[in-house]
């Protein structure tokens, strides 16, 4: 068994010089004021990144979109543009040369080598990551060794003089995402946690790019070197490495006699056997230790040598296979590795030509955008990212590093002395994904995806028994979020929301809540927890706060439209999923923050409607799937419509008869909410800088999802642990109340708090001041029904949805006492606040900032969706004196007042949860 601390300590250089990053990062945590430990590249410290995924325009002038971005209030864009477009982008007027950044996408050949992979199996007693450990599982023979040449890099020496016998296996069993907990090598019953996963590099493949897409020929990668040659010869076999087919039982699968047959027990079949012999291994005799040669040997894993039929033969179920690896015993051997690469990653790692090939067309391409088409054109600095890949799985990183490292060798002009373009792999749908990415790729940023449009029903990807869990699990009869019947609830199976307390709190709430928001655990939470935006949150703040880089949240403002027919029988089906709404928008973007998130980058910006095509079961119908409805209209061309009479979809093959944009399906009455979603961007970029700011002062230590401190009805504690908020935390309760009065259940207590470092202060001699420390929380409402802004709040229909609204007063009960100090009062003031008006308030918002007892509570009203950030400070000057009593200072034992002008900054301290002129509680 492996523990933790010998896999951080063992193994490659690379990851130590992460795990050295780590281990640094959480030292200088504890320095203030605190900074960005990694800058990121082409973004000021302090700044607030505000970008968007762009769907640009097919005519008219392409640097139009400069004037887009400005009004939306975003600073970078993220277009994909032909080589010509992005010229005349980048060198057009109307950018503005502070902020008119860019982040190419598209750039071939690098948006495909991004996709490509290479696993690592380590000397077979570490691993490249914690996170996603892919290892053999078990090991014989040879000895560990440390290979000083390579700074500490361990490797296994197989020798007769260290006790391995020659011909014996040494290495056997890979496993993908291992815990100690997988003692068995096939799964006995459906989710079988104990069973070893072989599956993984095969299953998750994502055939991306025309290199790549069903490629069968995949490279086992052995790094070695001979320590003797002795009287080996060139042809002689140092290392066997065998290939087995798994056959789980049940599964069905092509024999010899191409019979397909279903397996009625677990079957290994050999398929293929390789060899590294001692002329690959040769040159590395008498160049010291840090000389490894790398020997790659393919496979074809859909048929080998013309018999056996392997993992990715389209008449065999089961995607796994091991690795078995032998020491022949003809010479001595040292074995650093054995990685597993797809046709990709061959071509970024590999030594073939084809390879080298490759990897000078990355660099070129990169050349060509950062540098312009004159040969010795000035950086770019408009650029701050190059894309290369997207979405990884845990099991794709490799490629992402090596084209980091490429272009850090292969462009130097004009870069500051330490800084490379960094490599940008969107997404991170995965928790620990997102995890193992960033801890193995060097990176100046973290992009973690927040999202409410689920797959639909029939979606082929996500199948009913997801669905079926939720309901088991959840007693949820609704799981996706519905939708009013002015925003299309009800059609194209999208969930109607009737607009009534209980419907709100029961079909809304708890699908959005539980479902779609999620929670947050510093552990692996139990399945489908996992699923949810506050954990994918919650992952990303964790390695940010490990590694110093920044966090920005990839907001998606998008819903997902489906048309397709299951048979040729079968009628079109007409699908569409929840239209994000910009309460909604807003809780996501407030959770960000709440997360320490700096930067928001939405995806996406505009979006298209030619994805229709002929269906090949019934060519009469027109089917498509569009899973980026994004938040205006197509190519970025209305930012108003709501509700279109007749939507046209169009054709996406050009034919002599139809050109491309056809119209093949009309929908009518369609709600689009392009208005809706693009106002409530505006106004969210409007108050993100102000907010931003301030953040970037912050390092995020922990969060809790309130709700999930207590005990929950439908939950088992057992399987979801509860995360009370700490006896020692600086808040000690957290309850919150609608605007009638009612107090929310502690299981339906939906609001997120989130913990920031304690800022150290000093006092006039320099020394280290208790009382001067500054502490910040911030608060989310996560309730997000509101009246959407096209529903006019001056009809019948608008006044009802306004009293339905979920603004909730939270109450926060802190636990901030000061052992000796006999009168503990604190300051406790918002910083940059949302003041928009809350529903069926008469005035704008106003901003919290009194003055309590350190053990005592604040109110706080939020609209739905709405966040504030709280600073929390401990007055000096006259409130730690002997003499100083609460009601010489205008306190009283009630709650907060109004103060004299003693304590410094004291404006304006009455809270709106305290008025009642219309200027607080609606």
């Amino acid at each position: 068994m492996i523990s933790m601390r010998s896999i951080v300590l063992v193994t490659a250089r690379r990851v130590a010089c992460c795990a050295a990053t780590f281990m640094l990062a959480a030292g200088l945590l504890q320095a203030q004021p605190v900074r960005n430990v990694v800058p990121m590249y082409g973004v000021g410290e302090d700044e607030f990144l505000l970008s968007g995924y762009i769907a640009t325009r097919p005519d008219g002038p392409i640097d139009e979109l400069w004037n887009f971005a400005r009004a939306m209030g975003i600073t970078t864009l993220e277009p994909s543009l032909t080589q010509e477009q992005f010229d005349t982008l980048i060198a057009s007027p109307l950018r503005d040369s502070v902020t008119g950044r860019l982040i190419v996408r598209g750039l071939a050949p690098m948006q495909q080598a991004g996709v490509g992979r290479e696993l690592q199996f380590y000397p077979f007693d570490s691993v490249q990551s914690p996170f996603y450990q892919w290892l053999f599982v078990h090991r014989a023979g040879g000895r560990s060794a440390y290979n000083a040449a390579q700074g500490g890099v361990q490797e296994r020496i197989y020798s007769v003089a260290d006790s391995t016998t020659p011909g014996e296996m040494v290495a056997w069993n890979v496993a993908y995402d291992w815990h100690p907990w997988q003692t068995n090598r096939f799964a006995a019953r459906p989710y079988d946690t104990t069973a070893q996963d072989a599956a993984a590099f095969l299953s998750w493949y994502q055939y991306r790019g025309a290199a790549n897409r069903n490629a069968p020929t995949f490279h086992i990668a052995v790094r070695a070197r001979l320590l003797d040659a002795g009287t080996a010869r060139a042809s002689d076999s140092l290392l066997r490495l065998e290939v087995w087919y798994e056959v789980q039982k049940g599964s069905a699968y092509i024999d010899t006699a191409n019979v397909r047959s279903v397996a009625t027990e677990n079957m290994e079949l050999p398929y293929a056997t390789l060899y590294v012999r001692e002329g690959d291994l040769a040159r590395t005799v008498g160049r010291g230790a840090g000389a490894y040669a790398e020997v790659s040997l393919p496979v074809n894993l859909q048929q080998a040598g013309g018999r056996y039929f392997g993992p990715l033969h389209q008449g065999n179920d089961s995607r796994r296979f091991d690795l078995r690896l032998y020491w022949t015993g003809a010479a001595p051997v040292a074995v650093r590795s054995i990685a597993l690469r797809d046709s990709i990653g061959e071509l970024v790692l590999g030594d073939e030509p084809a390879s080298a090939e490759y990897r000078a067309a990355i660099v070129g391409a990169a050349r060509r955008m950062l540098y312009g088409p004159a040969p010795n054109g000035d950086l770019r600095r408009a650029v701050i990212r190059l894309m290369s890949g997207i979405e990884p799985h845990p099991t794709e990183f490799a490629t992402s590093a090596a084209i980091g490292r490429l272009l850090n060798d292969g462009l130097h002009r004009g870069f500051a002395a330490g800084t490379a373009i960094p490599v940008h792999n969107e997404g991170g749908t995965s928790d620990r994904g997102l995890q193992n990415f960033h801890y193995l790729v060097p990176g100046d940023a973290i992009f973690t995806e927040m999202l409410l449009a689920p797959p639909v029903d029939t979606s082929s990807v996500y199948g009913d028994d997801l669905y079926k869990a939720y309901r088991d699990r959840f007693h949820i009869d609704v799981v996706q979020v519905p939708s009013l019947a002015e925003h299309n609830g009800g059609r194209f199976q999208i969930p109607l929301l009737r607009a009534t307390r209980e419907a709100i709190e029961n079909d809304y709430e708890r699908v959005l809540q539980i479902v779609r928001m999620g929670q947050y655990y510093p552990f692996t939470p139990a399945w489908p927890w996992s699923l949810g935006n506050v954990t994918r949150l919650g992952e990303g703040a964790r390695v940010s706060d490990a590694t110093g880089r920044r966090m920005i949240a990839t907001l998606f403002t998008t819903a997902e439209l489906h048309l397709r027919v299951r048979g040729r029988t079968r009628p079109l089906d007409t699908l569409l999923s929840h239209v994000v709404e910009a309460s909604e928008m807003r809780t996501m973007a407030n959770l960000a923050l709440c997360y320490g998130a700096r930067g928001i980058h939405y995806y996406w910006l505009g979006n298209y409607t030619n994805y229709l095509y002929r269906s090949p079961e019934n060519p009469d119908l027109w089917v498509g799937v569009n899973d980026s409805w994004g938040s205006n209209g197509p190519l970025t061309r209305d930012t108003t419509l709501d509700h279109a009479d007749t939507f046209a979809l169009t054709d996406n093959v050009a034919t002599p008869r139809y050109p491309q944009g056809t119209p093949r399906v009309l929908i009518p009455n369609f709600y689009v909410g392009y208005g809706v979603r693009t106002r409530e961007i505006k106004r969210l970029d409007a108050w993100l800088p102000r907010i931003g700011a301030e953040m970037a002062r912050l390092r995020w230590r922990d969060a809790y999802s309130i709700h999930a401190c207590v005990a929950h009805p439908h939950i088992d504690g057992r399987q979801v642990p509860l995360r009370p908020l700490p006896a020692g935390e600086i808040v000690r309760e957290v309850r919150a109340a609608s605007r009638d009065g009612r107090v929310d259940a502690p299981s339906a207590t939906y609001v997120e708090l989130g913990l920031f470092k304690t800022v150290a202060g000093l006092g006039a001699d320099g020394a280290t001041d208790s009382l001067r420390t500054v502490d910040h929380i911030f608060v989310v409402n996560r309730r997000s029904f509101e009246r959407p802004d096209d529903v006019p709040a001056s009809s019948p229909e608008g006044g009802r949805l306004d009293s339905l609204a979920e603004s909730r007063r939270i109450t926060i009960r802190f636990g901030l006492g000061r052992e000796g100090w006999r009168r503990g009062i604190i300051r406790v003031r918002e910083l940059a606040a949302d003041t928009a008006r809350l529903p069926l308030a008469g005035a704008p918002r106003m901003p919290l900032d009194t003055f309590i007892h350190a053990d005592s509570s604040v109110n706080l009203w939020l609209r739905p969706g709405g966040g504030a950030l709280l600073e929390i400070t401990y007055p000096l000057a006259d409130l730690r004196s002997e003499n100083a009593e609460p009601g010489s200072h205008g306190w009283f034992a009630g709650g907060p007042a109004p103060l004299s002008a003693d304590p410094p900054a004291a404006t304006r301290l009455r809270h709106d949860v305290r008025a009642r002129d219309g200027q607080g509680e609606p």
